[in-house]
């Protein structure tokens, strides 16, 4: 699937999903909103790229990614006010995301959860999520850059939360 300047909204669970090994979507520019439960979901090693595009006010979360071999990569992007997280892996899920923003989100920005699940984040920005903006919990990993590859976030600054397992 490749979509450009579309809107994805109203559903009653999901937007956007990509299941299963060999699919792929790829979306720019789109408004991906309202959505039931997630606004994009990744699983069973399908892969997701957006770009410039906009994920804001899904019941669940902006997207998640879970199972090993599933990727979600985000460039450009704007997950608000959605209910629970703007991006979440788990269960084995990566999520690759760059130069994206996540505010207003109801628990977490981006939280990575159980072992195998893991999070990449190159320059993004941080404002307003609820508990917190950043968070790794039950074995997930979870690198954060800011702008440029040498200087590496660690432990609490940036709003980043990884507590004990």
């Amino acid at each position: 699937l490749r979509a450009a300047g579309c809107s994805v909204r109203g559903n009653k669970r999901f937007g956007v999903v990509s299941r299963d090994a060999g699919s792929h979507a790829t979306l720019s520019a789109c408004r991906i909103d309202d959505n039931g439960r997630l606004g994009t979901g990744v699983r069973a090693g399908g892969h997701v790229d957006l770009r410039g595009c906009w994920l804001h006010q899904n019941g669940h979360s902006g997207c998640v990614v879970r199972e090993p071999g599933s990727v979600l990569s985000l460039r450009d992007c704007h997950l608000t006010q959605n209910h629970r997280y703007g991006a979440y892996a788990r269960e084995g899920g990566c999520l690759e995301l760059d130069g994206s923003m996540f505010g207003g989100n109801g628990m977490y920005g981006v939280s990575v959860n159980h072992p195998d699940s893991s999070a990449t984040l190159w320059g993004c920005e941080f404002a307003a999520n609820r508990c917190s903006d950043v968070a790794a919990h039950f074995g997930g990993s979870l690198v954060v850059h800011r702008g440029k590859p040498e200087e590496v976030c660690e432990g609490r600054t940036c709003g980043v939360v990884c507590p004990a397992v």
